[in-house]
């Protein structure tokens, strides 16, 4: 059975691999956009892990609502943030951002090949 963690484990290694990446380029701005990316998607990755185990202990709606409401201001927030107060590399920024969907990309390759015995 694949673990519990696997989404954000997966999510960590993709972006320490794009981080590590644009040490290559030598420029302080892609590597602290990509830097700056990865974190807000690392965070909102957790963020959305929590509010799913919230749901599968049946926590009240409501408060699952809020939480969520509350983690789509913060990320939008500190996107806002990133963009208009420092000096970042915007395609490395919005690559860093999509390393959640490369992670997605991954888990369910990864279960997908766990559950065919490959």
């Amino acid at each position: 059975m694949v673990g519990r963690h696997t989404l954000e484990k997966i999510q960590v290694v993709v972006s320490l691999i794009l981080v590590a990446s644009t040490l290559v380029f030598q420029s302080k701005a892609i590597t602290l956009g990509m830097l700056c990316g990865v974190s807000i998607s690392l965070f909102n990755t957790y963020a959305m892990a929590h509010v799913f185990r919230a749901m599968d202990e049946k926590s009240k709606i409501a408060r699952i609502l809020v939480f969520n409401i509350l983690k789509l201001a913060c990320v939008f927030g500190a996107i806002y943030l990133v963009v208009r107060y420092t000096h970042v590399n915007l395609i490395a920024f919005v690559v860093g951002l999509s390393a959640m969907i490369v992670s997605f990309i991954g888990t369910f390759l990864f279960r997908l090949t766990k559950q065919r015995g490959t």
